[in-house]
């Protein structure tokens, strides 16, 4: 065990996270893949939504980015504050969902999904925009939190 950590330069229970991460995403993917599922359809949606993220929601995170720091062609990307993060960080993720959920929120095939799931596609709007206001709620907590902390380290520029 010593010698993977000193490999990974990380502690045993960050590895013990790790490897009970892969085994919940194992035991998912295993339950998505279960017979009678529509497997086509489960990995065409997850293809869909992965790419969807990467090809057209970091793509505009970048350029909101761009917008609302004022950032210009030449400029270096550690121009960008470090409160930014509490404010990209949020929306990609909020988009991430937005993505997932639409046509659930739209009620595309509404019939299908309740026959399918037995669950009714109600509410995910308002599921989706508490999980937004959550996300966002969150992020200002920790920024606040980080602020008073920083704000308690720095020493006062007062004269005595």
């Amino acid at each position: 065990m010593t010698r993977l950590n000193r490999v990974r330069r990380a502690g045993t229970l960050d590895l013990l996270a790790a490897v009970a991460s892969v085994a919940m995403v194992a035991a998912g993917f295993a339950g998505w893949l279960a017979p009678g599922s529509d497997v086509r359809g489960i990995l065409t949606w997850f293809i869909g939504c992965l790419l969807g993220s990467v090809l057209v929601m970091v793509p505009l995170a970048w350029l909101l980015g761009r917008i609302a720091f004022g950032l210009r062609g030449g400029a270096r990307p550690d121009a960008i504050p470090a409160a930014a993060a509490h404010i990209i960080l949020p929306t990609l993720f909020s988009g991430l969902l937005l993505v997932t959920f639409l046509p659930l929120i739209l009620q595309f095939d509404a019939g299908e999904f309740a026959a399918t799931s037995g669950l009714l596609p109600t509410g995910y709007l308002a599921r989706w925009l508490f999980a937004t206001a959550g996300l966002f709620g969150g992020s200002a907590l920790i920024y606040a939190i980080r602020l008073a902390r920083r704000r308690r380290l720095t020493p006062s520029r007062r004269d005595p």
